[in-house]
């Protein structure tokens, strides 16, 4: 259960049309059919991604499959760990497909998000209960699971990526704007609806480009181009300040053992100091806790405030 402040960063990488290599590769021998090509998948994105890590001493964890996808996650401790991840992350996808290009067309989709937590959002641990155990009361496997609105808009997201195109969430395009002008180019496409998300107030959509030579011409062709990184900037503080709601979006903060960044929100910063002083009085005196009122009420009384 993370109780001090993280920022996670979170990957999801999509293969575009798998649908169709179930039904087309079909073969007795199980690397040459479709089983064989969803495993190389699953197993050497991550190998490579990893690999080309390892330079920069970091590391990113498959948080888990959802069917055709995989889901990445990484704690971030310096904020220029995200730029070294989406970075090779990136190298890493071309390397995959380039491997692989004369046996099979692995077309990927990719969408980026990061998640503040414990406050807007919370790690999750299920417990599942061991079915063919005689003892029915014991519970088995227990794993880590991410809930919460950062995570929710991550989804959301991901329909509005494709090849070309890897979106950001908004707290994340802030970060690369920001932080990054120089190593990635931002591009804007408008505000969209995403259900559930913030109200339903219509989302900015941001994304990097990585365009095949056909797409660089067409953008060309219609005029599309990167936005300054500071009007990036400035929209989007303006659009999360508009919000006024801390426990649905603030302007992403980091605050590690090795570095910080941004400014944490006031209210974010009772929940932390209270989470603290729940923690001194469990290691103090784990009686005393009983006089203390759960920290779930703290969202209720500050949720009025703007």
């Amino acid at each position: 259960m993370i109780e001090t402040s993280q920022l996670l960063l979170f990957i999801s990488a999509d293969l575009v049309g798998s649908t169709s290599i179930k039904s087309t590769q079909v073969n007795i021998e199980e690397d040459r059919s479709w089983i064989g090509y969803f495993k190389k998948f699953y197993l050497d994105l991550p190998f490579i991604v990893n690999e080309n890590l390892k330079e920069n001493n970091l590391k990113i964890d498959i948080w888990k499959f959802n069917g055709d996808e995989i889901l990445f996650k990484a704690v971030i401790n310096r904020i220029n760990d995200i730029k070294v991840i989406i970075g090779r992350y990136i190298e890493s996808v071309r390397e995959f497909q380039e491997k692989n290009s004369q046996e099979n067309s692995y077309i990927i989709k990719t969408t980026i998000w990061t998640a503040g937590f414990p406050v807007i959002n919370k790690e999750v641990t299920p417990l599942l209960r061991d079915e063919n155990s005689n003892n029915k009361d014991e519970i088995t496997n227990p794993y880590q699971d991410y809930i919460g609105p950062s995570i929710d808009a991550g989804f959301r997201l991901t329909k509005f990526a494709d090849p070309n195109k890897i979106v950001l969430s908004i707290e994340l395009a802030y970060i690369v704007a920001k932080q990054f002008p120089e190593d990635f180019k931002i591009f804007y496409s408008g505000n969209e609806i995403l259900k559930g998300i913030l109200k339903e107030r219509p989302y900015p959509i941001f994304f990097l480009s990585t365009p095949d030579k056909t797409e660089e011409i067409r953008n060309k062709l219609i005029g599309a181009g990167s936005k300054d990184s500071s009007i990036v900037t400035q929209y989007i503080k303006s659009y999360i300040h508009s919000i006024k709601d801390p426990f649905l979006i603030v302007l992403p903060y980091l605050i590690s053992s090795e570095e910080s960044f941004g400014e944490i929100h006031p209210i974010h910063q009772q929940f932390l100091d209270r989470n603290k002083r729940r923690d001194e009085t469990m290691l103090s005196d784990p009686d005393d806790i009983k006089n203390t009122k759960p920290i779930d009420d703290l969202p209720q009384k500050v949720k009025t405030l703007k």
